[in-house]
């Protein structure tokens, strides 16, 4: 069988979305804050369990790589939450990234390029502004809204600059992302203890006691 190992990621999907939960409101993990570097610290020991080298940025984005010869297939997503968020949004395309590269290395494949997977930090925009851990990436504009809440989180422009990657040394990029919202059980579709995640703002009482419940 060369499916991936579902309760190996469903277990990591859960023991994240635990590190900021806090019961009948979700997950809370803010960038530059405590239990937002416990999350990206258990992130990072995930992908060294998979055989990925890893490094943290200057504006701490989190990058595991496998090395190869040739240009960069990157995978990757966020691992910030907004306030009282749910263990999907963003997690999952991080988390199932990792998972891929760790199965592949387990059936014995040998990549011919490189692979990343990459977990930006402040997509969400809470603190400093929205994507920003990409733009810091890919050399994307970083606007005057946002440069005044650098030196909140002791962070220059200088050191945004040095994290610049040379994207044309990268031939893809994938993210695997679920956007979480209260529509369908909002319609009477589902019932996101047996069937969707939690978005942290509308819960089925099963939900509001057991973060986990859906990701079993």
């Amino acid at each position: 069988m060369n499916d991936i190992n579902g309760s190996r990621l469903s277990r990591r999907l859960t023991q994240l979305g635990q590190i900021g939960f806090m019961p009948g409101e979700g997950t809370t993990r803010l960038p530059y804050t405590p239990v937002y570097d416990e999350g990206r610290a258990y992130v990072q020991q995930c992908m060294e369990q998979a055989g990925l080298q890893t490094s943290v940025d200057a504006v701490g984005n989190l990058v595991g790589t496998l090395p190869g010869k040739g240009k960069t297939i990157c995978i990757g997503s966020h691992i910030d939450t907004v306030p009282g968020g749910g263990i999907y949004d963003g997690t999952y395309g991080v988390l199932a990234g990792i998972e891929c590269v760790q199965r592949l290395r387990e059936l014995g494949y040998q990549n011919r390029h490189p692979i990343q997977v990459v977990a930006f930090t402040e997509e969400e925009g809470n603190v400093i502004g929205g994507t920003f851990g990409s733009k810091a990436f890919t050399g994307g504009e970083i606007d005057g809204a946002m440069r005044p809440n650098l030196a909140l989180h002791g962070l220059t422009m200088e050191e945004v600059n040095a994290c610049r990657r040379d994207l044309t040394q990268y031939q893809c990029y994938l993210e695997l992302h679920i956007e979480q919202g209260g529509l369908l059980e909002a319609e009477g579709e589902y019932c996101r203890h047996r069937a969707l995640p939690y978005d942290g703002f509308r819960l089925c009482q099963s939900c509001r006691q057991h973060p986990h419940a859906s990701a079993g």
